[in-house]
Formats: structure tokens, C-alpha cells, sequence
């Protein structure tokens, strides 16, 4: 073996050891990962199940940080992977593209060339067939002409036999290049979805991070606090449903009419400040109210910025500016709703033009009036709309 081939195939051995071992390696950082995902997921679910206590609280949430985490690295890493398939899918069709124009072109004047071959052939043909009567003389060149124009009809047929595969194969060519072209608009659709849930994934690890700061201020890192905010929760959402079918008919009412005003009736029990809490309940399931109301423009306390929300056609029930202190869905403040899988299941809600509350949209307004906790009552309004639909007004005067 010479010296430089036995460096070359000792340079690509090295060269190639290397590949598999990064490989292996990647590898193995994806299934420690995932390992650690289902490792976090099964610690989620155990202490789901354990009763709540301040410690398994902090603890519950300190995992949910670290498996948000996880998550986020797990969906950037499929992000990082797909746009190196992407990149590799890219070249390829944009390669087979060019050979593709290439052999388009090539056949093109390949069809050209054999159309004009034929066209010399037959008149080649008709010219001996009329020399052959008119100069029998030269039957002899004649003979020997029309040997020549059958060994060019053969070659024509072979050229023609050629010309036919090499079409068939180019359109087989360009089967596999809108394959792959589908593909790659895949792999474009996928990354963009991992894009996006590593993003939803940020967000909640921004509440998740939010929601235990708002735990240790609000607690102050004491039990009994936990449990009193957690008794407060569960006493409001207690008296919510007994109040569902149960209050007096106060009337029919359109929307835009004053219904009420905001207060703080509740507290202690149930209540820790004059706001309004605004729930929309679809057969008593609570849904989000930003699928009813129209489009506005309001103060988000959370987030501390003003943002869009809105994408029905009802009417908000307080005027502007109206200061969200609180969102439907999961909030900083979602430990609080166990009974509700931690969604905070309406607005919170204040608005510093105006107290007045006003019907969102036509239908009978009915009252009622509940035990919130051990001394505390709370002033629920709600509306039954015509479809059946269900907004309810907490903590009114």
C-alpha cells in the first residue's frame, strides 16, 4: 500500500470515528433529557396528589420550573435538528433543481437533434427511391446509400430507445423533487410549531416563576397564611356555586344597562379588596371571557403594559380604563385555585373612570346573596343570556 493512500484511509478512519462518536454522544444528551422529562413529569403527578402544604407547594413549583426548563431545551434542541435537515433538504432540492433544468434543456435539444435526423433520413429515402427509377446505372451506389441510411435508422432507434429512458427517468427525477420539496414545506411547518411551543413553554415558565414569587410575598413564607389565602379561594368559588339557579329575577335587562356597582362584599372571607370578578359559564363550565367580550385595549397589572384582548362582540362591564388585575387561565396567583386545576376561572377586574357595572349583552338578571366563609357574605349578580350562556358579577354592592 503506498504511504499517502495509507494516510488518507488512516485520516477518514479518524474522521469517521469521530462522526459516530458525536453521534453517540448527541444521542445520548437526547435520552438523558427525555429521561429527565418523564423523571420530572412522574414528580409532578406525585405531589399533585399529596395534600398541600406551604413546603410541598414551593417544592411543586420548583419542579414545574425545572420541567418547563426541560421542555424549552427540548423543543430548541428538535428546532436546531429540523433546521439542519432543512439546510441538507434545502441543497439537495435546490441541486436536483439544477441537474433537473440541466437534463430538461439536454432533451430538449436531444429532441431537436433525432426530429432533425428523421426529417434528413426520409427525404435521404425518397430521393434513392426516385434516383432508383430514373438511373438504374447507379443501382449500385444506391444499394450501398440505403445500407448507410439503415445504419443510421438503427442508431436513430437506439438514440430514440436512449432518449425515452433518460425521459422517464427525468420524470421520475421530478417526482422525487416534489417529494421533496413537500418535505422540506414540512419541515418549515414543523419547525415554526416548535418555535411556537417553546415560546408557549417561556410563557409559562414566566408565570410558573411569577406565580412562586407571588406565593413567598403574599405568605410571607408562613403556613398558615397558605391555608387561610387557600380557604379564602375555595370560599369564593364555593359560593359561586351555590349561587348557580338559585337568585331572584330582578328583570330583563339590555346590554349597556347598569346592573350593579363594584365593592367588596366577601371580605373577610372571600376577599381581599374592592374589584369585580366577571365569569362566563357555558353549561356551568367556566370558559374564557376574551372569547365573548370585543376587542379592547386594556391595563394588564400582571404584566405591567397595556394589551389587546377581546374576541367576540359583548360589551366589557366596566368602562375605560379598565385595569386587569388579574387574567382567566393559569396566573401568579394560581396555587390558590386548587379546585380548578389552577385556573383562575374569570377576570379580575377595576376600572378608574367608573364603579358602574353593566350588562355585557341582553338577558334576566338575577340576584343572590352567599355565606363566604364563616362570617362573611358576598353579592353575586348574573345573567342568564338567550343562549343559555351565563355571566356572573362577584363582590358587587
Amino acid at each position: 500500500m503506498r504511504p499517502l493512500h495509507f494516510f488518507s484511509c488512516f485520516l477518514l478512519l479518524i474522521f469517521s470515528s469521530f462522526l459516530l462518536f458525536r453521534h453517540t454522544v448527541l444521542f445520548a444528551q437526547e435520552s438523558d433529557l427525555q429521561d429527565k422529562i418523564r423523571e420530572y413529569e412522574q414528580k409532578l403527578r406525585e405531589l399533585s396528589a399529596e395534600a398541600k402544604s406551604l413546603t410541598g407547594e414551593i417544592t411543586y413549583l420548583d419542579i414545574r420550573i425545572g420541567y418547563v426548563e426541560l421542555k424549552i431545551r427540548d423543543a430548541e434542541n428538535k428546532i436546531v435538528q429540523k433546521e439542519k435537515e432543512l439546510n441538507v433538504l434545502s441543497k439537495d432540492v435546490e441541486n436536483m433543481e439544477n441537474r433537473i433544468y440541466r437534463v430538461s434543456e439536454a432533451l430538449s435539444e436531444q429532441e431537436r437533434i433525432l426530429e432533425e435526423r428523421v426529417r434528413v433520413r426520409y427525404k435521404s429515402e425518397r430521393a434513392l427511391s426516385l434516383n432508383l427509377f430514373i438511373d438504374s446505372q447507379g443501382l449500385s451506389d444506391v444499394i450501398n446509400r440505403l445500407k448507410y441510411l439503415r445504419v443510421a435508422q438503427e442508431q436513430d432507434n437506439k438514440l430514440l430507445a436512449e432518449f425515452k429512458e433518460t425521459k422517464r427517468n427525468f420524470t421520475s427525477q421530478k417526482v422525487i423533487l416534489e417529494d421533496k420539496k413537500s418535505k422540506v414545506e414540512a419541515l418549515k411547518k414543523s419547525i415554526e410549531q416548535e418555535k411556537r411551543t417553546a415560546q408557549e413553554y417561556r410563557g409559562e415558565l414566566e408565570v410558573s416563576k411569577g406565580e412562586k414569587e407571588k406565593l413567598l410575598a403574599d405568605t410571607k413564607n408562613d403556613a398558615a397564611t397558605y391555608q387561610e389565602l387557600l380557604r379564602k379561594a375555595l370560599a369564593e368559588f364555593a359560593a359561586l356555586d351555590a349561587a348557580v339557579g338559585k337568585g331572584l329575577l330582578s328583570g330583563h335587562v339590555k346590554k349597556g344597562d347598569a346592573i350593579a356597582v363594584v365593592g367588596n362584599s366577601g371580605y373577610p372571607g372571600c376577599s381581599t379588596g374592592a374589584h369585580l370578578h366577571f365569569e362566563i359559564r357555558e353549561n356551568n363550565q367556566w370558559v374564557d371571557p376574551s372569547d365573548y367580550l370585543e376587542s379592547k385595549t386594556v391595563y394588564d397589572a400582571t404584566a405591567d403594559e397595556y394589551r389587546e384582548i377581546g374576541d367576540g362582540d359583548w360589551a366589557w362591564p366596566l368602562s375605560d380604563t379598565i385595569i386587569l388585575t388579574q387574567d382567566y387561565g393559569k396566573t401568579p396567583y394560581s396555587w390558590r385555585y386548587k379546585y380548578s386545576g389552577g385556573i383562575h376561572t374569570g377576570f379580575d377586574m377595576v376600572s378608574n373612570a367608573s364603579s358602574v357595572v353593566r350588562a355585557p349583552e341582553d338577558g334576566d338578571l338575577y340576584s343572590t346573596r352567599e355565606a363566604c366563609g364563616s362570617s362573611s357574605m358576598i353579592n353575586i349578580k348574573y345573567i342568564v343570556h338567550d343562549d343559555e350562556t351565563v355571566s356572573y358579577f362577584l363582590h358587587v354592592q
